[in-house]
């Protein structure tokens, strides 16, 4: 079977799911429980703005438009970027997510500009055994 053929057969099941159930059934193909359009029929619509990437080779035109016809009533934006190409444009995007979720304070407007640090745990890790090693032969 492919995965279409999956996702035909148990779509009309997930579409009548609660949340709790999508999130625990073992009934469904384990992929429903990551895909967007799987929650669509739980969401208020009128208030959702889905930015659609013109561009965008990571999720087929097929699965966008899916997406977007069971979010119908949904603010669509297609914007003429690509899955990565939008990050030069995050800091914008953030004060958008902010002003339609009405974030308004300093505060949260000052944290879009903080760079994230990576951690790397194994690292981290292999820096404390390599130094208990280095002091122990010292």
């Amino acid at each position: 079977k492919t995965l279409y053929d999956i996702y035909e057969k148990e779509w009309p099941k997930v579409r009548q799911m609660s949340l709790h159930e999508l999130l625990s059934s073992k009934e469904i193909h384990p992929l429903f429980k990551i895909d967007p359009i799987s929650y669509a029929h739980l969401l208020d619509k009128s208030k959702i703005s889905l930015i659609d990437a013109l561009f965008d080779r990571t999720l087929s035109l097929t699965s966008r438009k899916s997406l977007y016809k069971e979010m119908e009533g949904a603010k669509r934006y297609i914007l003429p970027i690509s899955h990565v190409s939008w990050l030069p444009f995050e800091y914008f995007l953030a004060r958008y997510i902010l002003h339609k979720v009405n974030i308004n304070d300093k505060e949260a407007a000052s944290k879009i500009l903080t760079r994230e640090v990576l951690q790397i745990p194994i690292e981290d890790e292999l820096t404390e055994s390599y130094n208990r090693q280095d002091e122990m032969n010292n």
